[in-house]
Protein backbone atom coordinates (compact mmCIF):
# COMPACT_ATOMS: atom_id res chain seq x y z
CA UNK A 1 0.00 0.00 0.00
CA UNK A 2 1.12 3.37 -0.87
CA UNK A 3 2.00 5.63 1.30
CA UNK A 4 0.91 9.51 2.34
CA UNK A 5 4.07 11.47 2.24
CA UNK A 6 4.99 13.97 5.14
CA UNK A 7 4.50 16.94 3.27
CA UNK A 8 1.18 15.77 1.38
CA UNK A 9 0.08 14.84 5.42
CA UNK A 10 1.28 18.46 6.69
CA UNK A 11 -1.12 20.13 3.77
CA UNK A 12 -4.15 18.46 4.67
CA UNK A 13 -3.80 19.62 7.91
CA UNK A 14 -3.23 23.42 7.37
CA UNK A 15 -6.38 23.23 4.76
CA UNK A 16 -8.25 21.77 7.56
CA UNK A 17 -7.24 24.23 10.15
CA UNK A 18 -7.87 26.77 7.74
CA UNK A 19 -11.01 25.57 7.14
CA UNK A 20 -11.68 25.46 10.91
CA UNK A 21 -10.81 28.50 11.78
CA UNK A 22 -12.61 30.16 8.92
CA UNK A 23 -14.57 33.61 9.94
CA UNK A 24 -17.24 32.94 8.48
CA UNK A 25 -17.33 28.76 9.27
CA UNK A 26 -17.29 30.10 13.04
CA UNK A 27 -20.43 32.26 12.38
CA UNK A 28 -22.50 29.60 11.00
CA UNK A 29 -21.44 27.15 14.06
CA UNK A 30 -22.63 29.55 16.52
CA UNK A 31 -25.81 30.60 14.71
CA UNK A 32 -26.30 27.08 14.73
CA UNK A 33 -25.86 26.44 18.06
CA UNK A 34 -27.37 29.89 19.39
CA UNK A 35 -30.86 28.18 17.06
CA UNK A 36 -30.81 25.23 18.65
CA UNK A 37 -30.67 26.52 22.31
CA UNK A 38 -33.43 29.15 21.83
CA UNK A 39 -35.26 25.97 20.21
CA UNK A 40 -34.57 23.75 23.04
CA UNK A 41 -35.82 26.73 25.55
CA UNK A 42 -38.80 27.56 23.68
CA UNK A 43 -39.57 23.97 23.42
CA UNK A 44 -38.65 23.49 27.46
CA UNK A 45 -40.76 26.97 28.57
CA UNK A 46 -43.45 25.46 26.48
CA UNK A 47 -43.39 21.86 28.36
CA UNK A 48 -43.11 23.12 31.87
CA UNK A 49 -46.56 26.04 31.40
CA UNK A 50 -48.30 23.33 29.52
CA UNK A 51 -47.76 20.26 32.42
CA UNK A 52 -46.81 22.47 35.12
CA UNK A 53 -44.12 20.17 35.32
CA UNK A 54 -42.79 20.01 38.58
CA UNK A 55 -45.29 21.91 40.45
CA UNK A 56 -47.06 20.43 43.65
CA UNK A 57 -49.60 21.94 45.77
CA UNK A 58 -51.04 21.10 49.07
CA UNK A 59 -54.89 20.70 49.09
CA UNK A 60 -56.42 22.38 52.18
CA UNK A 61 -58.96 20.24 54.23
CA UNK A 62 -62.64 21.07 53.43
CA UNK A 63 -64.32 18.62 55.54
CA UNK A 64 -66.78 19.64 58.23
CA UNK A 65 -67.05 22.97 55.91
CA UNK A 66 -69.65 24.44 53.96
CA UNK A 67 -69.71 24.00 50.10
CA UNK A 68 -70.14 27.98 48.96
CA UNK A 69 -67.04 29.03 51.21
CA UNK A 70 -64.86 26.36 50.22
CA UNK A 71 -65.81 26.74 46.39
CA UNK A 72 -64.36 30.44 47.17
CA UNK A 73 -61.52 29.22 48.53
CA UNK A 74 -60.23 26.45 45.95
CA UNK A 75 -60.59 29.02 43.18
CA UNK A 76 -58.17 31.13 45.35
CA UNK A 77 -55.83 28.14 44.99
CA UNK A 78 -56.21 27.68 41.49
CA UNK A 79 -58.61 24.44 42.43
CA UNK A 80 -62.21 23.85 41.75
CA UNK A 81 -64.74 22.05 44.16
CA UNK A 82 -67.50 19.46 42.44
CA UNK A 83 -70.33 18.16 44.13
CA UNK A 84 -70.24 14.24 43.33
CA UNK A 85 -73.11 14.04 45.55
CA UNK A 86 -75.29 14.62 48.45
CA UNK A 87 -76.75 12.89 51.67
CA UNK A 88 -79.33 13.63 54.64
CA UNK A 89 -77.96 13.02 58.31
CA UNK A 90 -80.17 13.91 61.10
CA UNK A 91 -79.17 16.88 62.67
CA UNK A 92 -76.69 18.64 60.21
CA UNK A 93 -77.25 21.61 58.23
CA UNK A 94 -77.25 21.24 54.73
CA UNK A 95 -74.21 21.77 52.78
CA UNK A 96 -71.47 20.44 55.09
CA UNK A 97 -68.78 18.60 52.83
CA UNK A 98 -68.16 15.20 54.60
CA UNK A 99 -66.16 13.44 52.14
CA UNK A 100 -63.34 15.23 49.88
CA UNK A 101 -60.82 13.17 47.20
CA UNK A 102 -58.67 13.98 46.89
CA UNK A 103 -57.91 14.30 50.94
CA UNK A 104 -56.89 17.55 52.46
CA UNK A 105 -52.72 17.37 52.59
CA UNK A 106 -52.44 15.85 49.60
CA UNK A 107 -50.00 17.79 46.77
CA UNK A 108 -51.43 18.06 43.81
CA UNK A 109 -51.07 19.76 40.03
CA UNK A 110 -52.59 23.45 39.51
CA UNK A 111 -56.10 23.62 38.61
CA UNK A 112 -56.77 20.07 40.02
CA UNK A 113 -60.97 19.21 40.29
CA UNK A 114 -61.68 18.08 43.79
CA UNK A 115 -65.17 15.90 43.83
CA UNK A 116 -67.23 16.54 47.54
CA UNK A 117 -70.17 14.62 48.91
CA UNK A 118 -72.18 17.56 51.45
CA UNK A 119 -75.49 17.55 53.33
CA UNK A 120 -78.56 17.58 52.01
CA UNK A 121 -80.03 20.89 52.57
CA UNK A 122 -83.89 19.23 52.90
CA UNK A 123 -84.40 16.25 54.66
CA UNK A 124 -85.40 12.24 53.21
CA UNK A 125 -88.79 11.90 53.42
CA UNK A 126 -89.94 8.38 55.28
CA UNK A 127 -93.38 6.86 54.39
CA UNK A 128 -94.84 4.75 57.28
CA UNK A 129 -98.25 3.47 55.98
CA UNK A 130 -97.23 0.11 55.60
CA UNK A 131 -96.85 0.19 59.16
CA UNK A 132 -99.45 -0.81 61.76
CA UNK A 133 -99.85 1.08 64.84
CA UNK A 134 -102.78 1.35 66.98
CA UNK A 135 -103.02 -1.31 69.68
CA UNK A 136 -99.40 -2.60 68.89
CA UNK A 137 -96.40 -2.45 71.80
CA UNK A 138 -95.14 0.57 72.00
CA UNK A 139 -91.62 -0.39 72.59
CA UNK A 140 -91.92 -2.52 69.61
CA UNK A 141 -93.00 0.17 67.45
CA UNK A 142 -90.13 2.79 68.96
CA UNK A 143 -87.71 -0.13 67.77
CA UNK A 144 -89.13 -0.55 64.13
CA UNK A 145 -89.25 3.62 63.61
CA UNK A 146 -85.38 3.79 65.29
CA UNK A 147 -84.48 2.21 62.34
CA UNK A 148 -85.89 4.60 59.97
CA UNK A 149 -84.06 7.69 61.83
CA UNK A 150 -87.19 8.88 63.12
CA UNK A 151 -88.02 9.36 66.93
CA UNK A 152 -90.90 8.48 69.64
CA UNK A 153 -91.79 10.28 72.63
CA UNK A 154 -94.46 9.91 75.18
CA UNK A 155 -96.96 12.53 75.42
CA UNK A 156 -99.47 11.31 77.52
CA UNK A 157 -101.09 7.80 79.09
CA UNK A 158 -104.40 6.97 78.73
CA UNK A 159 -106.05 4.40 81.63
CA UNK A 160 -106.81 1.15 80.05
CA UNK A 161 -107.63 -1.59 82.73
CA UNK A 162 -106.75 -4.80 79.90
CA UNK A 163 -104.21 -3.36 77.68
CA UNK A 164 -101.00 -1.40 78.76
CA UNK A 165 -97.91 0.20 77.23
CA UNK A 166 -100.81 -0.01 73.67
CA UNK A 167 -100.50 2.63 71.23
CA UNK A 168 -103.99 5.01 71.33
CA UNK A 169 -102.87 7.98 69.37
CA UNK A 170 -100.17 9.35 67.78
CA UNK A 171 -99.54 13.33 66.86
CA UNK A 172 -96.63 15.28 64.44
CA UNK A 173 -96.15 18.85 64.82
CA UNK A 174 -98.90 19.04 67.05
CA UNK A 175 -101.62 17.24 64.68
CA UNK A 176 -103.02 13.96 65.73
CA UNK A 177 -102.53 11.71 62.67
CA UNK A 178 -103.35 8.41 63.81
CA UNK A 179 -106.13 7.01 66.33
CA UNK A 180 -108.54 4.35 66.77
CA UNK A 181 -110.09 5.58 63.28
CA UNK A 182 -107.26 6.48 61.79
CA UNK A 183 -104.46 4.36 60.46
CA UNK A 184 -100.96 5.32 59.17
CA UNK A 185 -101.86 5.36 55.24
CA UNK A 186 -100.65 8.25 53.12
CA UNK A 187 -98.61 9.23 55.98
CA UNK A 188 -94.99 10.85 55.20
CA UNK A 189 -92.54 12.53 57.54
CA UNK A 190 -89.47 14.15 57.65
CA UNK A 191 -86.15 11.76 58.22
CA UNK A 192 -85.15 12.67 61.67
CA UNK A 193 -88.49 14.01 62.93
CA UNK A 194 -90.07 12.96 66.63
CA UNK A 195 -93.65 11.20 66.86
CA UNK A 196 -95.78 11.88 69.89
CA UNK A 197 -97.27 9.07 71.02
CA UNK A 198 -100.71 8.28 73.33
CA UNK A 199 -100.00 4.88 75.10
CA UNK A 200 -102.50 2.99 77.41
CA UNK A 201 -101.66 2.38 80.91
CA UNK A 202 -102.63 0.37 83.90
CA UNK A 203 -102.23 2.58 86.54
CA UNK A 204 -104.21 6.04 86.94
CA UNK A 205 -107.40 6.77 85.58
CA UNK A 206 -110.68 7.76 86.90
CA UNK A 207 -113.77 5.72 87.93
CA UNK A 208 -117.05 7.09 87.65
CA UNK A 209 -118.89 6.37 91.42
CA UNK A 210 -121.96 4.00 90.74
CA UNK A 211 -125.13 4.28 93.00
CA UNK A 212 -124.49 2.05 96.61
CA UNK A 213 -127.56 2.72 98.18
CA UNK A 214 -129.44 0.06 98.31
CA UNK A 215 -127.01 -2.67 98.08
CA UNK A 216 -125.15 -4.90 100.46
CA UNK A 217 -121.63 -4.13 101.68
CA UNK A 218 -120.39 -7.34 99.67
CA UNK A 219 -121.86 -6.51 96.23
CA UNK A 220 -120.90 -2.78 96.22
CA UNK A 221 -117.44 -3.67 97.42
CA UNK A 222 -117.46 -6.33 94.31
CA UNK A 223 -118.76 -3.21 91.80
CA UNK A 224 -116.04 -1.05 93.47
CA UNK A 225 -113.36 -3.42 93.06
CA UNK A 226 -113.83 -3.68 89.10
CA UNK A 227 -113.76 0.47 88.70
CA UNK A 228 -110.39 0.28 90.91
CA UNK A 229 -112.24 1.83 93.97
CA UNK A 230 -112.30 0.83 97.33
CA UNK A 231 -115.16 0.87 100.32
CA UNK A 232 -114.84 1.86 103.61
CA UNK A 233 -118.44 1.63 106.39
CA UNK A 234 -118.94 4.43 108.97
CA UNK A 235 -120.56 3.06 111.79
CA UNK A 236 -122.78 5.22 114.02
CA UNK A 237 -123.05 4.97 117.55
CA UNK A 238 -120.16 2.80 118.04
CA UNK A 239 -121.94 0.02 116.14
CA UNK A 240 -119.79 -2.39 114.89
CA UNK A 241 -120.81 -5.24 112.76
CA UNK A 242 -119.16 -8.73 112.64
CA UNK A 243 -118.30 -9.87 109.28
CA UNK A 244 -120.61 -12.08 108.18
CA UNK A 245 -123.60 -9.17 108.71
CA UNK A 246 -121.14 -6.04 107.70
CA UNK A 247 -121.37 -8.50 104.28
CA UNK A 248 -124.69 -8.50 104.14
CA UNK A 249 -125.93 -4.91 105.51
CA UNK A 250 -127.67 -2.51 103.99
CA UNK A 251 -126.20 0.94 102.26
CA UNK A 252 -128.62 3.71 103.43
CA UNK A 253 -125.73 6.60 102.44
CA UNK A 254 -122.49 7.04 100.18
CA UNK A 255 -120.01 9.73 100.02
CA UNK A 256 -119.14 11.23 97.26
CA UNK A 257 -122.42 10.44 95.76
CA UNK A 258 -123.15 8.70 92.57
CA UNK A 259 -121.91 10.26 89.16
CA UNK A 260 -118.54 11.77 91.09
CA UNK A 261 -115.25 11.06 89.12
CA UNK A 262 -112.58 9.33 91.48
CA UNK A 263 -109.12 9.42 90.87
CA UNK A 264 -108.77 5.04 90.56
CA UNK A 265 -107.37 4.01 94.04
CA UNK A 266 -110.17 5.80 95.99
CA UNK A 267 -112.21 5.05 98.60
CA UNK A 268 -116.05 5.65 98.96
CA UNK A 269 -117.21 5.63 102.12
CA UNK A 270 -120.93 4.17 103.35
CA UNK A 271 -123.44 4.44 106.01
CA UNK A 272 -125.18 1.00 106.34
CA UNK A 273 -128.51 -0.28 108.27
CA UNK A 274 -127.80 -3.67 110.10
CA UNK A 275 -130.25 -6.37 109.68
Amino acid sequence: MRLISREKLLYIAKEIFSFLTNKRFLLNILGIILFLSIVIFAVFTWLDKYTNHGQKLELPNYIGEQIENSIDDAKSRSFDIIVNDSVHIVGKDGGLIQIQNPPGGSLVKENRKIYVTITKYKADKVSLEDMRFYGEDFNQITAQLKTRNIYTNIKSKQFDGINQNSVLEIWHNGKLVIDRRKGAKGLVIDKGDTLDFVISSSQGGTSEVPILIGRSVSAADLILSGQGLKIAIEYGNDEVLDQESEGSAEIVMQYPPEGTNLPRGSTVTVKVKSN
